[in-house]
């Protein structure tokens, strides 16, 4: 390896260790909350909170009193209902089932894009009383129209992401066709995640998701290419295999998944982040990915431990004919010298079969870089994060 490729490869190891997946619990769940015809869509995401309405249902009444006194009430006030275990099934989900760090979607409206974030934590606005809730429902503005949210159930949330629906799975569109106020939606918890974060632990399974920008007809070969040698790659350099979702609705997106074989969180991470390299045109600084390759191909070799150099055999030789000369018994120096002979043979088919491996990883590297191209993936967003942190820090920019 060259002076400057040493550097590189060294500057890639240093960054690589801010390079983390988000890691989500196995309890988490997934929410729609829907925005009451698109009227609290900008309240929610100016004033970082979801609702649910039915006022008179908060968390005191549902501790309270039994499930009979709260459905005469919700007849007797709501007298437009006729199923009063609707809202009360839902208030208690809103009130009871939903937790700290679950995730939330709420749907687009008109152009506006879906929104994903996650729950901080549940209050009320006791201020907010059934007369505020009723008169609002009695004088509601058009669809759409922006309006002030008179629900006092609420939950503060961390908005974390927004997509417009055609960047989306079309599998989340069943999710969109729910009319409930609130609909779990554990089922679409993959594509939810993925359409949040571009790398991700959930489920023992860690995540890469490539955002495909090609708009016109997506070529089988670079599509298959692609995830070919995406999986050869994973094989070569940490022994596993690799699955694929697809999402190509030109755009679209790639999920690329390592299940739960794979528990070394290290491994995962340096796979991860030379798929990012590799499927993003992305310099590291004055550096291109052309010129990093080289690199990225040791970085992928070291997990394999093939750093084995002929000069070590060599040396480890020498030191052993120095030590049989020393020997007392003939014999035993035969047989030591024949069984380290044995060895050196071993190291050196060891080294060919290694740079044959590289040749195979190296060709991998350059396939899948060739076939990232022709689908204009995105520019890993947490990757150019990662490095321009990185860069900074080392003071390199």
């Amino acid at each position: 390896m060259t002076e400057e490729n040493l550097k590189l490869y060294t500057l890639l190891e240093s960054s690589f260790k801010d390079f983390n997946p988000a890691e989500v619990p196995k309890h988490t769940n997934f929410w729609l909350v829907r925005a009451k015809r698109g009227h609290f869509y900008d309240t929610f995401l100016l004033k970082n909170f979801i609702a649910l309405g039915w006022n008179l249902i908060d968390q005191n009444s549902l501790s309270s009193f039994d499930e009979k006194t709260l459905k005469d009430q919700i007849l007797h006030y709501y007298t437009d209902n006729s199923r009063p275990g609707y809202p009360l099934n839902q208030s208690r989900t809103f009130v009871e089932e939903m937790n700290p760090g679950d995730f939330v979607v709420v749907p687009a409206y008109d152009k506006k894009p879906v929104m994903f974030g996650q729950l901080v934590e549940y209050y009320e606005e006791n201020n907010l009383t059934y007369a505020d809730e009723i008169s609002f429902l009695q004088n509601m503005p058009p669809t759409g129209e922006s309006a002030e949210c008179p629900y006092k159930k609420r939950w503060k949330v961390n908005w974390i992401k927004s997509r417009y629906p055609e960047e989306l799975n079309p599998y989340l569109n069943k999710l969109f066709t729910s009319s409930h106020g609130i609909s779990k939606a554990n089922i679409y918890s993959d594509y939810i995640l993925s359409s949040i974060f571009d790398f991700y632990k959930w489920d023992n399974t860690y995540n890469g998701v490539f955002h495909v920008k090609q708009e016109q007809r997506i070529r089988s070969r670079a599509l298959s290419g692609f995830i070919y040698n995406m999986d050869k790659l994973a094989e070569i350099s940490i022994g596993v295999e690799t699955s694929v979702k697809n999402n190509l609705n030109s755009p679209g997106d790639i999920i690329l998944s390592i299940g739960d074989m794979l528990t070394n969180l290290e491994n995962a991470k340096y796979f991860y982040l030379v798929a990012f390299f590799l499927a993003s045109n992305i310099n590291f600084g004055p550096f291109t990915l052309k010129g990093l390759l080289p690199c990225i191909s040791s970085l992928m070799n070291r997990l394999k431990n093939d750093d084995l150099k002929t000069a070590e055999v060599e040396k480890k030789r020498a030191d052993t004919e120095k030590a049989y000369s020393e020997a007392r018994y003939f014999d035993a120096k035969a047989d030591r010298e024949y069984a380290e002979a044995a060895k050196t043979r071993a190291e050196t088919e060891r080294i060919k079969y290694n740079i044959q491996l590289g040749k195979k990883l190296e060709d991998a590297l350059q396939e899948c870089q060739e076939c990232a191209k022709q689908l204009e993936i995105e520019p890993n967003a947490q990757l150019i994060s990662v490095i321009n942190k990185f860069m900074k820090d080392e003071n390199l920019v």
